[in-house]
């Protein structure tokens, strides 16, 4: 009998599932009460006979062996629960339904798994990583975690992690290299759900300008910038990025300079702009 389902949250000592032993367990506890019965009769009978000198050692031996092992079988059915009518198995700790793996009245074998229960403090999160970018990663690395669709109601400037593991192989369904990481808070978290992770690789003082300033050059890129109301063709090399901005590295650009960044492709150097294009 299932009393929870997965996704469900339990108390310790929560109920988790009843079980009763099988038709076929019941048959063999009989089983085992008739042999350990016959064992017990035997050797009454074979130390009477010994008593009378009847029965030699090896018969008495042989019937108290027999006697023993009946009853390490009868206490073996007994210990797996063999004997009792219904056992409720309960949650040791707090935690959450991750798995059912039965059904109700379904007849399980010995040993194979019934409920998995995951304690919240446990979860983790797996995420997946471009190989080019796993070299940026780095154990104990910050991160912010933002449930998709919201998550049970997560906090709008994500919920904050450590980067715990970082595998060195490429998962064959996603072909993405997997990275685990801890989150410090895990109530907006739920199982089996999706998320979005954002994480710093590197932090550094750089100059950045929109990324419709930047073109492409003869063999690098290139940007304008202006002088005394004239376009002045700066080569750059690119940094950082993002879909916005870019870091630019160059000798000729510095803070504070205005870049063109409307109609900027049809510029010449030394050719005059106005004010309307620049940032």
């Amino acid at each position: 009998h299932l009393p929870v389902i997965a996704g469900q949250i339990v108390q310790k000592n929560n109920v988790l599932i009843e079980i009763q032993p099988s038709p076929d367990t019941q048959l063999q506890l009989i089983e085992a009460r008739n042999a350990l019965d016959a064992a017990t009769k035997d050797l009454q009978q074979t130390q009477q006979r010994f008593d009378l000198k009847l029965a030699t050692n090896q018969e008495l031996q042989q019937s108290q062996q027999g006697l023993q092992t009946a009853r390490v079988k009868l206490d073996n059915l007994i210990q797996h629960g063999a004997g009792e009518k219904d056992k409720p198995i309960t949650a040791d700790a707090p935690g959450i339904v991750s798995k059912v793996d039965v059904q109700e009245g379904q007849i399980v074998p010995a040993g194979g798994p019934l409920v998995e229960l995951v304690s919240r403090d446990k979860i983790q999160v797996r995420l997946g990583v471009e190989q080019s970018e796993v070299a940026q990663l780095h154990d104990d690395q910050p991160v912010q975690i933002f449930p998709v669709g919201g998550g049970g109601g997560g906090p709008s400037a994500g919920i904050p992690g450590r980067v715990r593991l970082i595998t060195q192989r490429v998962n064959p369904d996603t072909r993405l290299v997997d990275v685990i990481v801890s989150p410090e808070s895990h109530d907006a978290l739920l199982l089996d759900g999706f998320v979005r992770v954002e994480l710093k690789v590197e932090t550094r003082e750089a100059m950045i300008v929109p990324r419709d300033a930047v073109l492409p050059g003869e063999q690098d890129y290139e940007l304008f910038t202006v002088q005394d109301g004239h376009a002045v063709k700066c080569p750059v090399k690119l940094g950082l990025q993002n879909d916005k901005e870019v870091e630019v590295i160059s000798g000729r650009v510095k803070p504070g300079d205005l870049v063109v960044t409307l109609g900027n492709y049809e510029l010449e150097d030394g050719m005059a702009v106005s004010g309307e294009n620049l940032r």
